[in-house]
């Protein structure tokens, strides 16, 4: 799993353009969809580097968590929130630079808050009937799908920032509060 969101500038040299509502140079990337950022990871993968993909939801979630238990990956408090996110309380209302808050136990930054995270999984109100595999979970019988997003963002509560917090966004929008991060394979 990369260390931190894809940012603006490496989302720019792969792509060709900044979709982004903010702007800079730590910046996570925004304002991507979930079939932009699947074309990303298609394109670093065709460029004979890295298979990367976006993770499941089930990968995720075990790598926010690193091994914990708690609410948040670093206990159950959110007193701490600040620390390790940008999110309602301090984000000043938009995104900020990556790398800047604590890591998460194994090394990941801006796990939580900052931008939703997309994942490969389509969005299921539940677990059941999920793979137990950790692999992704899709539902192609839909046309328009809405599909996974984790962490929280710049904009959120504490709460939704919580390590098992989920929720969704269709596949072709794109809003502020959307990034993503990749996962390698193989």
């Amino acid at each position: 799993m990369a260390d931190s969101p894809i940012t603006v500038p490496q989302y720019q040299a792969v792509m060709g353009h900044n979709p982004s509502r903010f702007d800079g140079t730590d910046l996570p990337v925004d304002s991507v969809n979930w079939v932009e950022a699947c074309e990303f990871c298609s394109k670093i993968s065709e460029s004979g580097g890295k298979f990367v993909r976006l993770p499941s939801e089930a990968e995720w979630e075990y790598a926010c968590r690193a091994g914990s238990t708690t609410q948040y990956h670093f206990g159950d408090s959110s007193a701490e929130l600040s620390a390790f996110a940008w999110y309602e309380s301090n984000s000043g209302g938009h995104t900020n630079p990556v790398r800047h808050k604590k890591p998460n136990a194994w090394g990941l930054y801006d796990i939580i808050g900052n931008v939703w995270e997309w994942c490969l999984d389509s969005w299921h109100v539940d677990y059941t009937c999920a793979p137990c595999d950790g692999s992704p979970w899709r539902n192609t019988s839909d046309r328009r799908r809405p599909y996974c997003v984790r962490g929280g963002a710049w904009d959120m509560d504490a709460f939704r920032c919580r390590s098992s917090y989920r929720s969704y966004d269709w596949e072709e929008i794109g809003t502020s509060r959307n990034g993503f991060r990749v996962a390698f394979h193989g």
